[in-house]
Parts: C-alpha cells; structure tokens; sequence
C-alpha cells in the first residue's frame, strides 16, 4: 500500500510538471519596460530633507499603468477576444501590434490623454485602444504635428 501512494505522488508531480506554465505578469511588466525603455521616462526629484535629502528617479504613474496593461495583454491566451474602438479584435492581433510599441508611441498616448477635455470613465479601456491605434497613427500624427507647427510644408 505504501508503494501505490508513493506512485501515486509521483503521478502527481508529473502532472504538475506536464501543465502549463502559466506566464508571470510582473516578469512580463519588465520585458515590457525594456522594450519601450521605460527608464526613458524617469526624472530625478529630491527627497527628504537635511542629511536624509537623497535623489531618487520617480517615473510618471500613468506610464507604469501603461506599461502594466500592455503586459496583462501579452499574458492572455492568444485565441481570445478583447473590444478595441468598441469592434471585438482577436488577442493575437493585439499582441502583435503592441509589440510594435516604443517610448515615442507611450508619449504619444499619454500627452493625447492628458489632452482630454472630457473624463474618462474607462480609462483602461481608454489606454488599451490608444496604445493599439497610436501604432498605426503614429507616422502620420507627427507629420501633422509638424505641418501644425509650421515646421513642414503643405
């Protein structure tokens, strides 16, 4: 009897061993923030007073959740669907396309929601469609920037 149960364990370790590795959401939040140069976005503050003032590097809360919604995306399982600009899209698409995502397009996104006139009452959902579009607008948002500024011709 005491061989069944450790056959047993081991039945069970292998089929530990045999499932899926779910991926880890906060490594996944570093391979993001390399890939847009997160660091890129830190600014050096000063903290504390006296003999306890230090310099730290604070980077804007809004880039982090950012960063944090374009990992969650590549995490999910690719056969879903997510609602993006109110039309379902498959996840693998959306994987693809973030994957495309840079620092410039993360300034992008958050000066336009910054820009905003009205609240967002989904701001997640908000960001996720502006981080997917904003790769497709990108090229052609700063040629209209720049015509706007008078910096290119007509």
């Amino acid at each position: 009897m005491l061989e069944k149960n450790n056959n047993s364990l081991c039945d069970n370790e292998v089929n530990v061993k045999s499932s899926p590795v779910r991926p880890s959401l906060f490594q996944t939040l570093k391979d993001v923030q390399a890939q847009v140069e997160f660091e890129y976005f830190g600014r050096m503050v000063t903290r504390g007073r006296g003999d306890r003032e230090r310099q730290v590097v604070e980077y804007d809360p809004l880039y982090k959740e950012c960063c944090l919604i374009i990992a969650e995306i590549f995490i999910k399982q690719p056969e879903g669907e997510l609602r993006i600009a109110g039309a379902m899209t498959e996840i693998y698409i959306i994987q693809e396309v973030y994957r495309e995502l840079r620092n410039e397009h993360l300034e992008r996104v958050v000066d336009k929601f910054r820009e905003q006139g009205h609240a967002i009452h989904n701001k997640k959902a908000y960001l996720q469609t502006a981080l997917y579009n904003v790769v497709f607008e990108f090229e052609a948002g700063t040629t209209n920037d720049l015509r706007a500024c008078g910096l290119i011709g007509k």
